[in-house]
């Protein structure tokens, strides 16, 4: 955030309560509220009450209730690379619109990636 924003916003507002080894969960300037989970005990929760839902550690993210807005899990990260999350205002709309960018295209063929042998 500090990067992108070309240091000008910053994370001095969180509380210590909010971000542990198990959990962070952050209130956006828009009001959307975004969790990165590490611990699966807590993902149901984290479905429940996220717009942004980042897993980096867990293979399998299943949010049976509510399904967030974004969800990404290691899979993800591991396909396509870094991911930019952003929001980009839309005059005619209320709400802002998410983007993605990632670092890799879809096509990206890495040598961790699981080859399918051709049928």
């Amino acid at each position: 955030l500090k990067a992108w924003s070309g240091g000008k916003a910053g994370v001095s507002d969180l509380r210590k309560d909010q971000c542990n080894r198990e959990r962070c969960i952050v209130v956006l300037p828009n009001s959307k509220v975004l969790h990165v989970v590490y611990d699966p005990d807590l993902l149901r929760s984290s479905c429940m009450r996220s717009d942004i839902l980042i897993a980096p550690r867990l293979w399998w993210v299943n949010c049976r209730a509510r399904e967030p807005e974004l969800t990404l899990k290691r899979h993800d990260f591991e396909q396509s690379g870094a991911h930019a999350i952003y929001f980009a205002t839309n005059v005619d709309q209320a709400n802002d619109r998410l983007l993605v960018k990632t670092a890799l295209p879809k096509t990206a063929s890495r040598p961790w990636h699981r080859r399918v042998s051709p049928k």
